[in-house]
């Protein structure tokens, strides 16, 4: 069950609001709300990774030509610029429902990719460089100052823009300076749209653009008096040649020239000691003016020996003068210098934020690919297994199958063998009774037998008498009833015949003996055997006995009469 995000209570899988805090459950980033935010961290760590470092000073190399015409391109761009900056100055209505506003984006939008398009020289690359970030801040600074008043948001949404404005405006000087150094200019008072071809009091550097902001009146209505004064002063001074060679001396205080009526105010204003912060236009954060130090009394002291001259002394003077118009020249560099200080330490703060951040997204990346290969081996584990299950349900199935099959069979060998036993009971009972029945027609046959042989006795005791022919009529041994007995034969008048039945099934052999042996006048030489199939049974009867008709008469498979291939011999096959 997952985790609520506020109050870290469980809930179901499909629980839209947290049982415990009541707070609205956040569905999870899908792959493609990831990807999103991947890109848009490569695209903040592209923006860091494009801002110059401060200090740096090596140049950009190109490997194709630059633009042949870029001076006048940049100069067309930054006239542009410039005049869109002028048309923001004008805005009262921030807001995206204002036609001038989109038009002023649309048209920043179009500069910026002129500048990108452009190819500058090796000795222009830092200073295109400025304008393309600087104009890339101020599109930027411009587009989410609009989107948070027009949200109704204020405070750092619109300091944080006001700062990008800020960061575009020192982009614009440095690259002006650089670019005016490039072609020559020296005069400090040129102004980056003039040479671009605007008016004069179309400024790059965005130094009065102003916005009359109503969540924050005093930001963005702060007077840049005190810079504006600083600007005038800075330009005097550079503009006054000092002379390197020695000056002239001078006899007293009258003969010094008169100080130029900026300088003269410097003097008279109060607050010309105070530090103004540099970023008193463009709506930006305005620092509060440093309150003056009270110095602490000198303690009194022995003159030292070799005192300044007085002020009268021309030397002195010059020298004076000197210190004094370098330190207002050098404090513009020591507010840059510690802006840079300050720059770059934001930066590599930020730099390692990043770092940080791509770390730690590197190390979640690694945990999800190994959680997706672990997903991934135990799915493939469990399909698996799903198969090994499917193969073994079949493998049952046929099992069962052949079971059934097996469980059919032992039924069916079963009843099988119930009526074999059945059959056999039954058999059993016949052969019996065939047994009984042969076993009194054997016994009939004895007392037959030894009625002849008593008869044959007494007829060779008596020496012979006429005897009637012996009957050829086949007596069954339900007609015996009484042993009749046998005509007496004489030994001489005896003969031995060999009869063969062919194709006699082995059922009807017993039968077939069994009726030949009842036949009156004949009795049986030998026993009968089989000769390949054929069976041979050699008979004792009178000479002349006709023997084929009792042996075609026979009860039983009915024979023919083959033929006597010697004599003494007949042959006999089953019809």
């Amino acid at each position: 069950m997952p985790f609520c995000t506020e109050c870290g209570a469980r809930h179901d899988d499909s629980a839209k609001v947290c049982p415990s805090c009541g707070q609205t459950i956040s569905a999870p980033p899908l792959d493609e709300d990831l990807d999103d935010l991947l890109a848009s961290l490569d695209a903040d760590v592209e923006g860091i990774a494009a801002t110059p470092t401060f200090g740096d000073t090596a140049t950009h190399s190109h490997a194709i030509e630059p633009t042949p015409d870029y001076l006048e391109q940049i100069q067309d761009v930054r006239a542009a610029i410039a005049a869109q900056s002028g048309a923001l100055q004008d805005l009262d209505d921030l807001s995206w429902d204002n036609t001038i506003a989109s038009s002023i984006r649309d048209e920043l939008n179009e500069a910026l990719r002129h500048l990108r398009d452009l190819i500058p020289p090796e000795e222009l690359a830092e200073p295109h460089r400025d304008f393309v970030v600087g104009t890339e801040k101020l599109v930027h600074g411009f587009v989410a100052l609009i989107e948070a008043l027009s949200a109704g948001q204020s405070g750092a949404p619109v300091d944080a823009a006001q700062g990008e404005i800020v960061e575009a405006n020192d982009h614009f000087h440095r690259g002006t300076e650089a670019l005016n150094a490039y072609l020559g200019i020296d005069a400090p008072e040129t102004n980056v749209a003039v040479l671009g071809g605007a008016d004069a009091e179309d400024d790059l550097g965005l130094d009065d653009l102003d916005f009359d902001f109503k969540d924050e009146p005093a930001a963005a209505n702060t007077p840049p008096a005190a810079a504006d004064s600083d600007d005038a002063a800075l330009r005097v001074i550079e503009a006054v040649e000092l002379d390197t060679d020695e000056p002239e001396p001078v006899d007293s205080l009258d003969d010094l020239p008169d100080l130029p009526d900026d300088l003269a105010s410097l003097d008279d204003d109060p607050s010309a000691g105070t530090m103004e912060s540099p970023f008193s236009g463009l709506g930006g954060p305005t620092f509060p003016p440093s309150m003056p130090v009270a110095e602490a009394a000198v303690p009194a002291r022995e003159p030292i020996a070799s005192a300044w001259p007085s002020l009268g002394d021309a030397a002195t003077d010059a020298v004076l003068l000197e210190i004094e118009g370098g330190w207002i020249r050098g404090r513009p560099n020591v507010y840059d210098a510690i802006e840079r200080s300050i720059r770059a330490a934001v930066v590599d703060a930020l730099r390692a934020a990043m770092e940080t951040r791509q770390r730690v997204e590197d190390e979640a990346n690694g945990e999800i690919r190994r959680i997706s290969l672990e997903r991934k081996r135990l799915l493939d584990e469990v399909e698996s297994l799903r198969r090994e299950n499917h193969g073994l349900q079949v493998e049952r199935g046929e099992l069962r199958r052949s079971l059934n099959e097996l469980e059919r069979e032992r039924q069916s060998a079963s009843n099988r063998r119930q009526q074999m036993f059945q059959d056999t009971e039954t058999q059993r009972s016949q052969l019996l009774g065939e047994i009984e029945q042969l076993g009194g027609q054997l016994e009939a046959m004895r007392k037959n037998i030894e009625g002849l042989l008593n008869l044959s006795g007494v007829a060779a005791r008596q020496g012979g008498g006429t005897t009637s022919p012996p009957s050829t009529t086949l007596r069954t041994a339900a007609q015996v009833s009484t042993p009749t007995p046998p005509t007496a034969m004489a030994p001489d008048d005896t003969t031995v015949s060999e009869i063969r039945i062919g194709g006699i099934a082995a059922d009807d052999r017993a039968a077939i003996e069994f009726a030949i042996e009842m036949i009156d006048g004949v009795a049986l030489e030998e026993p009968a055997k089989d000769d390949n199939g054929t069976l041979v049974i050699r008979l004792r009867h009178a000479a002349g006995v006709d023997l084929i008709d009792p042996l075609l008469s026979l009860p039983g498979p009915e024979l023919n009469y083959v033929g006597a291939p010697r004599d003494g011999v007949l042959e006999f096959a089953v019809a």
